[in-house]
């Protein structure tokens, strides 16, 4: 992009007014600036990406997608002292005042500084805490992973109890007769149907 707005701020068949906007452009894009935030917005979206790609998973559970949104929350919380490669990246290029073959120009800060990573981060934080579930969800979800056939002990007819304290919660939340719940699935586990 630089060397395209290099070439058409010079190009003589443009006008005055579209070589100034070139011009413009290209003070914006190779302004420290510029590059660090444009950092920043890499090393986040890289995290959120990768958050939203786990969360689209068809066999994740409530339990497990929580967990994933925990760890992002705590990821973010360390950005705000430990910039990511991006950032870091950035930096350097901004002290070097050259990034790739682009030469580097400080901007008038008081008027435009750049993104404060620790305020930006504490942000984020706070939004993606907005999504995690609260103690008694959590609690929940993690009772409820005793449907999943991979949390089991190897042989279940041997340990026909494994699961009632979950089924126990889960039934008190959702106003289910205990009894029949646990009972029903004793049964499953030793004839592996539901009766």
């Amino acid at each position: 992009m630089v060397e395209h707005f290099q070439q058409a701020k010079q190009c003589p068949p443009r006008d005055q007014k579209d070589r100034c906007t070139y011009d413009g452009l290209l003070r914006k894009i190779t302004s420290t600036e510029f590059v660090l935030d444009l950092a920043l917005m890499c090393d986040a979206l890289q995290e959120m990406s990768e958050l939203s790609l786990d969360l689209q998973y068809r066999k994740l559970d409530l339990y497990i997608a929580n967990q994933k949104i925990k760890t992002a929350v705590q990821v973010f919380k360390e950005r705000q002292t430990r910039p990511g490669s991006y950032y870091e990246m950035a930096t350097k290029a901004t002290k070097n005042q050259q990034f790739g073959n682009a030469v580097l120009h400080k901007k008038d800060s008081k008027n435009d500084p750049p993104l404060d990573p620790a305020v930006f981060y504490t942000k984020l934080q706070q939004s993606i805490e907005t999504h995690m579930l609260d103690c008694e969800d959590a609690n929940l979800a993690q009772c409820a992973r005793v449907r999943d056939k991979t949390q089991w002990p190897d042989n279940v007819q041997e340990r026909l109890t494994f699961s009632e304290q979950e089924i126990r919660s889960l039934c008190r939340k959702l106003q289910l007769a205990e009894r029949d719940v646990i009972r029903g699935f004793r049964e499953y586990l030793v004839e592996k149907k539901v009766l």
